[in-house]
C-alpha cells in the first residue's frame, strides 16, 4: 500500500513546476512481535517458507535470561513486545517472517525507484533513503536494536543506519566524504 501510494503520488506530480516532497514512510522490517510472529502475511513469504536460516547465528539465550526478562516484563520495566529479539535465535518462522518483510520493502523501493525516470522527473530529484535504526540478528551474540537489544549492547550492526543519497543534476559534481565523485 505504501509503495502504491507513493507511485501514485509521483505520477499525480509529473508535469507539475512546483517542487515537491514525499515521505515513504515503510514500518518494516520489524523484530519485535508481534510484527515477525508466525509466518508473513505477503507476497516474499513463500520465497523463505523453506529456508533453513542457516546464514543467521543461532547461539540461543540462556533461559536464565530469558526468566530475568519475565520478570521485568512482570515488575513493569520491559513491556512484553521486546520479548522478540530474546526468542529469535531458535524461532525460524519469525526469521523467515523478518527477510520476507526486508524482502517486501526492497521491491517497494525498487519499484519507487523507477517512477522519476519513467516520468522524466528524475533529472531534479533527489532521493535519500534511511532508517531509524539497525538491527543485530546474531552478530556478536546480540539480537535487537539500540536501547532494546538483548544482551544490552552499543555494537554497531544494534545502532548502524543506512544512508544513501541519489539525486539528478542537484548533485552532479558533488564530492563525497573520501573525495570520490558522487
Amino acid at each position: 500500500m505504501v509503495t502504491d501510494k507513493t507511485v501514485e503520488y509521483l505520477e499525480h506530480r509529473a508535469g507539475e513546476e512546483d517542487p515537491f516532497f514525499a515521505f515513504v514512510p515503510y514500518n518494516g522490517p520489524y523484530g519485535h512481535w508481534p510484527a515477525i510472529e508466525g509466518r508473513a502475511d505477503n507476497g516474499f513469504a513463500e520465497l523463505y517458507d523453506d529456508a533453513d536460516m542457516h546464514s543467521i547465528p543461532r547461539e540461543g539465550l540462556s533461559s536464565e535470561v530469558l526468566d530475568r526478562f519475565g520478570l521485568r516484563v512482570q515488575e513493569g520495566g520491559v513491556r512484553d513486545q521486546f520479548k522478540g529479539p530474546l526468542l529469535l535465535p531458535n524461532n525460524v518462522p519469525a526469521l523467515r517472517n523478518y527477510f520476507s518483510q526486508v524482502s517486501l520493502i526492497d521491491d517497494g523501493v525498487g519499484r519507487i525507484m523507477t517512477v522519476p525516470k519513467r516520468l522524466d522527473l528524475d533529472q531534479d530529484t533527489i532521493v535519500i533513503y534511511t532508517a531509524d535504526h539497525g538491527f543485530s540478528l546474531g552478530h556478536n551474540g546480540i539480537w535487537g536494536h539500540g536501547a532494546a537489544s538483548f544482551p544490552a549492547s552499543a555494537h554497531r550492526p544494534s545502532y548502524h543506519i543506512p544512508l544513501i543519497v541519489s539525486g539528478g543534476r542537484r548533485c552532479r559534481g558533488r564530492r563525497g566524504r573520501n573525495g570520490e565523485p558522487n
